[in-house]
């Protein structure tokens, strides 16, 4: 049962990464979590957890999880299976 929970985190994850991306390819980082609060809210998910491990992954704005915890998520999961492009 904790490994669906962790794969389902996982995917919710790399899906945020991925709204967080596509927002910032729109427009410019403002340097505020605009698209990432965006995506919690619009999935019911509490921010400030969310938030909290983002920002001790070096992730204090929408492009720095993009550039920092991205990084930090994908060494900490590298069995995690990567869409492929």
């Amino acid at each position: 049962m904790q490994s669906a929970v962790i794969a389902s985190a996982s995917a919710t994850m790399k899906e945020l990464f991925d709204f967080v991306d596509e927002g910032l390819a729109e427009s410019d980082c403002d340097h505020t979590f605009r698209h990432t609060l965006r995506f919690l809210e619009s999935h019911n998910i509490s921010p400030e957890p969310v938030l909290q491990w983002l920002q001790h992954a070096g992730g204090y704005c929408d492009c720095e999880v993009i550039m920092n915890a991205e990084d930090v998520f994908d060494f900490a999961n590298p069995t995690f299976d990567k869409p492929t492009q």
